[in-house]
């Protein structure tokens, strides 16, 4: 009886229709590309770590950090309109504005980010004469990713759009990765002790080049036939209407995220931004359960509101809700108890990361526990509000920044990035509770 049971319980979410059962085939496989890039990414920062040491490792985290910020300016927000829009046309078969808006926005975000790419080209030479040469050199070749991530950034949100998470992943989440570190190895096995940042940012190129020409050939395949067939309809004015508030959003988002380690890098020595780009590897695993889930519940959220199914808008955002928090307390409960041991992976001067590492985890628990609250105000239409509240997130992160990094160095930091994270979590929450009458939470 219970095999029977378990067997028709495996065909209910692999055949089912229902609310569940399609949140969790996509939550299966978002967690499945997501798990793989996860431990993937986390050797790599070993890795890094290791071959490189905190030095070169803060300049390269550095170098980064500023990609990171301008990839999120080069998308316009289209990277979260994607998930909207491709649901509701591939929902309501409208091929042709699906067509045409991927091929409008594909060629603004590769201006913005060719623009973005010049600005870091000329932002590295007009510091020359106050940076060290190999922070230089880290830079030009930085500046080659933006276009590429921008890009590969809007294949991903399309994917995910068609609810094909696990492919959205696996280009950047696992075979860029993967890439990187089979070339570091190479680099180290031919000449070793002699890499570098800038070197290490070379890698990185290569390997996001590769990625970007597989994640664009999964997308061609993954689009219904119909599409290639129709002419494309351009709602140009429509979409960046939509877009710019959610461009905002992603602005202060990735500020939120990127503020604590460019302040860092500006205001401490590199190996200090080494060291704390650790503690915030490490509290990305908090909330892996939570961008897992939410990956396939956004454009289920836009469906489901646009549809005015409450009733399964509600159960989707309760089931991502208890998955994303179930995972966070127990990775949560594991660096607790392990902190030291995991620390000491990455070399002994990391292990100065552990109060920064545990404040970073506190943050990351309410944010887990507050749900998916970010996506349901921009997906139901509230992304104006939602960049409100980000952009004050933002501006108490940096004002905290400036005061506490002086004093308290990475702890200061992560206490700064914390209270901001607790801040616009618990402030949508009012929000969703009040306004859409949605409970996100456990």
């Amino acid at each position: 009886m219970g095999s029977m049971a378990l067997s028709s319980l495996f065909k209910r979410l692999r055949h089912g229709q229902g609310v569940g059962a399609t949140f969790l085939r996509g939550a299966v496989g978002s967690f499945a590309g997501k798990s793989l890039g996860l431990g993937i990414g986390f050797i790599l920062q070993v890795v890094l770590a290791r071959i490189l040491g905190a030095q070169q490792l803060g300049i390269y985290v550095y170098a980064l950090a500023w990609v990171n910020v301008l990839l999120l300016l080069a998308c316009l927000g289209f990277d979260t309109a994607f998930m909207r829009f491709v649901s509701i046309y591939v929902t309501q078969k409208d091929w042709g504005l699906l067509r045409g808006l991927l091929s409008r926005a594909g060629l603004m975000v590769l201006a913005a980010s060719l623009a973005g790419t010049l600005l870091v080209l000329g932002v590295a030479l007009h510091s020359g004469r106050t940076w060290p040469p190999e922070q230089q050199h880290t830079f030009f070749i930085a500046a080659i990713l933006i276009p590429l991530f921008a890009l590969s950034t809007l294949r991903q949100a399309a994917l995910r759009g068609l609810k094909r998470v696990f492919l959205a992943d696996l280009p950047d989440g696992v075979v860029r990765p993967i890439l990187i570190i089979l070339l570091l190895g190479a680099w180290w096995l031919y000449r070793p002790n002699t890499l570098t940042a800038g070197n290490a940012m070379l890698i990185q190129a290569i390997a996001a080049g590769v990625a970007f020409i597989w994640g664009g050939k999964l997308l061609f395949s993954s689009l219904p036939p119909a599409v290639r067939a129709t002419p494309p309809i351009f709602e140009g004015a429509h979409w960046l209407h939509t877009a710019f508030p959610m461009f905002l959003i992603s602005s202060m988002h990735v500020a939120l995220k990127q503020t604590d380690l460019l302040m860092i890098g500006a205001m401490l020595p590199a190996r200090e931004t080494g060291i704390y780009s650790v503690a915030v590897r490490l509290s990305d695993l908090a909330v892996f359960g939570l961008s897992a889930a939410n990956a396939i519940c956004a454009p289920m959220i836009s469906e489901y509101f646009h549809a005015r199914k409450t009733d399964e808008l509600q159960r989707v955002v309760r089931l991502a809700a208890r998955i994303s928090f179930g995972f966070t307390a127990f990775v949560t409960l594991v660096m607790l108890l392990f902190n030291h041991f995991i620390l000491g992976i990455f070399g002994p001067e990391f292990q100065n990361a552990r109060n920064a590492l545990l404040i970073l985890f506190a943050a990351q628990m309410v944010n887990a526990l507050t749900g998916p609250v970010g996506y349901l105000m921009i997906m139901t239409g509230h992304q104006a509000r939602a960049a409100y509240i980000n952009a004050t997130a933002v501006a108490a992160n940096v004002i905290l920044n400036l005061s506490l990094i002086p004093r308290y160095g990475i702890e200061g930091a992560a206490f700064s990035t914390a209270f901001s994270i607790v801040l616009w979590n618990v402030w949508m929450w009012l929000f969703v509770r009040r306004r859409l009458g949605i409970r996100s939470t456990i």
